[in-house]
């Protein structure tokens, strides 16, 4: 049986913004992500870089591990560095087409991370968290004994 846990983030005021076309990979596996959701939020961690992505019904947010963690009353939790968001598959002229979307920045470094750093290690560990959710397809295994 599943279990959830439920985290609190901060969003800071917005600081800049800028359109970005999202590869079509990443896009086609956030959409099969958000669909085996079924619409829940959604963890995945980027290892080597200590941030969370975080996918809901309408972005994907990041946050630093190691980052600054504020409260507001009995709540504490992460703030949130930048959120990809806006995204307009329509615009695109095949599912091979990056997607253009708009990716929000709250901290001075977002723009830097999220290019330089960020984009690179959302595949590989989007790939990894959908291979280990995926159904393992019925098995049969077939015995047979050596010798008399």
């Amino acid at each position: 049986m599943p279990y959830y846990v439920s985290q609190t983030f901060f969003r800071p005021d917005e600081i800049g913004r800028f359109e970005w076309m999202l590869p079509a990979d990443i896009y086609n596996l956030l959409t099969l992500i958000r669909r085996d959701s079924d619409g829940n939020t959604v963890f995945i961690a980027l290892r080597e870089m200590q941030f969370l992505a975080v996918i809901d019904t309408d972005e994907v947010f990041f946050v630093d591990g190691n980052g600054e963690y504020l409260y507001s009353g009995d709540e504490g939790g992460r703030v949130i560095k930048l959120a990809m968001r806006t995204f307009r598959p329509s615009e695109r002229d095949a599912v091979t087409d990056p997607v253009p979307c708009e990716v929000v920045c709250y901290s001075p470094d977002a723009e830097s991370l999220f290019k330089m750093r960020i984009i690179g290690a959302l595949e590989p560990e989007m790939r990894k968290y959908r291979s280990v959710r995926q159904p393992l397809p019925v098995q049969k295994a077939n015995i047979i004994p050596l010798g008399g």
